[in-house]
C-alpha cells in the first residue's frame, strides 16, 4: 500500500500507514517511501525515509543516488556514487533484445559494436517514430543526469 500511495502521489496517506502498522516497518517499506519521494522529488520526505534506512545494499544505494539526483542535490548524489565505488559496488548496464530474422540478438545499453547495430537501430528508430506518432512522449525527467533535455531523450531512447 505505502508504494501504491507514493507511487500516486498520495504521500501523506502512505506515511500514516507506516506511523499506523503493527509492527516496525522494515528496509522494503523505507524504500517504497523513498522511491516514491523520487518518483514525486519530496526532498523532505525522502530524507526520512533516507534516516530510517541503516544496512545499504547496492540497490539502496543506486535508489539514494537517484532521489538525491531527482531533487537536483547532484553534491550529495555524487558522494553516494563515490560511496559505492569505494565499497566496490558496479551498476550494470542494462540490456536489450531484439529479434531479427528469426535470430534474437542481445546488447547492453550504449553498445555500438553489434554487427547488425545498423540494423538494429534503424528498427528501434522506427519504434519510437511510432510510438511518438501514438502520442507517447519520453519521460525526461526521470533521466537523472544533468543534461539536456534533447540528451535526455537521446539517453532514454538509445542508452
Amino acid at each position: 500500500m505505502v508504494d501504491l500511495l507514493g507511487r500516486t502521489g498520495h504521500l501523506d496517506d502512505a506515511c500514516s500507514i507506516i506511523k499506523e502498522m503493527s509492527m516496525e516497518p522494515d528496509i522494503v517499506i523505507w524504500m517504497a517511501l523513498l522511491s516514491a519521494c523520487r518518483t514525486q522529488r519530496n526532498f523532505d520526505l525522502g530524507e526520512v525515509a533516507t534516516g530510517k534506512i541503516k544496512h545499504l545494499g547496492s540497490g539502496d544505494y543506486l535508489l539514494l543516488s537517484n532521489f538525491y539526483c531527482s531533487v537536483n542535490k547532484w553534491d550529495i548524489a555524487e558522494r553516494v556514487r563515490d560511496t559505492m565505488k569505494k565499497n566496490g559496488i558496479r551498476k550494470y548496464r542494462g540490456k536489450s533484445w531484439i529479434e531479427m530474422a528469426g535470430a534474437i540478438h542481445q546488447f547492453k545499453a550504449g553498445d555500438v559494436s553489434h554487427l547488425e547495430r545498423e540494423a538494429i537501430y534503424k528498427v528501434l528508430e522506427g519504434l519510437i517514430q511510432r510510438a511518438k506518432m501514438e502520442g507517447f512522449s519520453p519521460a525526461v525527467e526521470l533521466v537523472l543526469v544533468d543534461v539536456s533535455d534533447e540528451e535526455k531523450e537521446e539517453n532514454l531512447n538509445y542508452q
